[in-house]
């Protein structure tokens, strides 16, 4: 979990702040996030781990992922 701070991940399910969904995929993992400046991150978004919140990863925005 130390390692997680400062990786890059892909959102699997949109994250909602309002609704506190949301899911990253980072380094082949499946994980429950959070959004760091609370705002709704698009499924695809590629993300930066800046924390680790008890189960969750909280997670800001880098790019959206071209299709």
């Amino acid at each position: 979990m130390d390692a997680l701070p400062g990786q890059t991940g892909r959102v699997l399910e949109q994250i909602d702040p309002a609704s506190a969904k949301g899911r990253v995929l980072i380094g082949g993992e499946d994980w429950k996030a959070t959004s760091a400046d609370n705002t709704l991150i698009e499924e695809g978004s590629i993300t930066l781990v800046v924390a680790v919140d008890g189960n969750k990863v909280v997670v800001k925005r880098v790019e959206k992922e071209h299709e």
